[in-house]
């Protein structure tokens, strides 16, 4: 009776399980968003906020955000910047490019730095600021990520990072319509290697250790075909989105209440 009854137990478990196969195979799977909607989505549906001057730090700006900013949304946005940095294509990476100068508002960052004294001074960033510094990061971090220190006391952060002199990626990738990413990232090594003369900072063994990094990318890309796919500067910190000496910092909904609370009664405009 007892073998009995497992046999029952064990088909019924079968069964139940043949049956859940069978649903979750019919289940459609969830439609991934086009290039072009990942980008659509660092498109904030917030108001950027009104500026005044910064109590201390002369030239700079603080945000006053309105009691209804949606903090929600800004954390939105702030998921759809690390999605686009965890996914990159080829063809995200084409679709950046067309975006450059897009003037839509995205977030609001703050100012950081060694020495500063508060994080509320801000400034607004678009969703072309962003794909700037992504698409170049896409073909730029390949060569950048074997800086060396500079060895400078008083600045210890600092380092010496070679360059491709890249001014205008728009153009430069347009000149080069035909070439897939991996070749323009190999061509954008070449052109750091050949402007390492110019670090004039680096000693000549650091300048021999940025030159064996830069060849071993140089081989492995024409070895694979395939582009180096890296996460950008912007998003490779600790999960905070930092650009330029900016980054997200300690804004939310209680922080901007206390710098509506410091700030409030002043003249308020909007950051151009």
């Amino acid at each position: 009776m007892k073998r009995m009854a497992a046999c029952v137990l064990v088909l019924v478990g079968a069964v139940v399980t043949l049956h859940c196969a069978t649903v979750n195979a019919g289940e459609p799977k969830a439609k991934q968003p086009s290039p072009a909607e990942m980008i659509a989505a660092l498109a904030s549906k917030n108001r950027p906020p009104k500026y005044v001057d910064h109590e201390v730090l002369e030239g700079h700006k603080v945000p006053i955000f309105p009691a209804d900013y949606d903090w929600k949304e800004y954390e939105r946005v702030r998921v759809a910047l690390y999605a686009i940095d965890r996914k990159m294509t080829p063809e995200l990476w084409e679709e950046l490019l067309k975006h450059i100068g897009d003037k839509r508002y995205s977030i609001t960052l703050a100012l950081t730095g060694p020495g500063l004294p508060d994080e509320d001074a801000g400034r607004d960033f678009t969703v072309g600021a962003f794909c700037e510094a992504i698409a170049y990061d896409c073909v730029g971090k390949l060569y950048a990520r074997h800086s060396v220190s500079a060895e400078n006391d008083t600045k210890p952060w600092e380092r010496i990072a070679p360059t491709a002199g890249i001014r205008n990626l728009v153009e430069w990738r347009k000149q080069r319509a035909a070439k897939p990413l991996w070749q323009l990232q190999v061509e954008a090594c070449t052109l750091a290697l050949g402007n390492l003369a110019r670090l004039d900072k680096a000693t000549p063994e650091q300048k021999a250790t940025i030159r064996k990094g830069i060849e071993s990318e140089i081989d492995r890309l024409n070895a694979t075909k395939k582009p180096t796919l890296l996460r950008s500067y912007i998003c490779a910190d600790g999960g905070v989105i930092h650009i330029d000496g900016w980054h997200e910092g300690s804004y939310n909904a209680n922080f901007a209440g206390e710098l509506r609370r410091r700030y409030g009664k002043s003249d308020a405009s909007t950051q151009d």
